[in-house]
């Protein structure tokens, strides 16, 4: 039985040959603005989005994973009875974490001291009608699975 040779091995002796070519690239250029200098806050938002990380995994995301922990057990654990209780409890977690607790990376501020609102004008979209908020959930502790009555 004779083994093969690599697939870049391959390729690489059809391309010495002229067999193959390397495709076209895409001339593709980047839309955006150039960095400038930032005077205030929120006045240049920029994002990398090269960063690539596995969700779960602390160590290469530590910050927002630990976000995500303390939003899950102040807001789920235990969960509430209907929707309504449920938005409550989100409600009040935003208000603490903006309003009452000092952030050591921002040198012991609270982010709603630091907030400044954008100078666009921006219209709010019409209220949404949430039908669902009027169904109380169902546990069942045996099970360990949740229904919505009438359902």
């Amino acid at each position: 039985m004779i083994k093969l040779p690599a697939t870049s091995t391959v390729h690489a002796l059809l391309y010495r040959h002229g067999l193959v070519t390397h495709r076209k690239r895409c001339g593709y250029k980047p839309k955006g603005t150039l960095l400038q200098h930032v005077k205030q806050p929120n006045q240049l938002w920029c994002a990398d989005d090269k960063a690539e990380f596995k969700p779960g995994h602390q160590q290469q995301n530590g910050r927002h994973e630990r976000m995500h922990r303390t939003l899950n057990n102040e807001t789920t654990k235990p969960a509430t009875f209907n929707f309504p209780q449920q938005q409550d409890r989100f409600d009040h977690f935003i208000e603490v974490n903006h309003q009452r607790r000092a952030h050591q990376a921002l040198g012991g501020k609270y982010p709603g001291q630091l907030y400044t609102p954008s100078s666009s004008s921006y219209l709010s979209p019409e209220e949404p009608d949430y039908s669902y908020h009027d169904r109380t959930v169902l546990m069942t502790i045996e099970g360990g699975s949740a229904s919505l009555i009438g359902k």
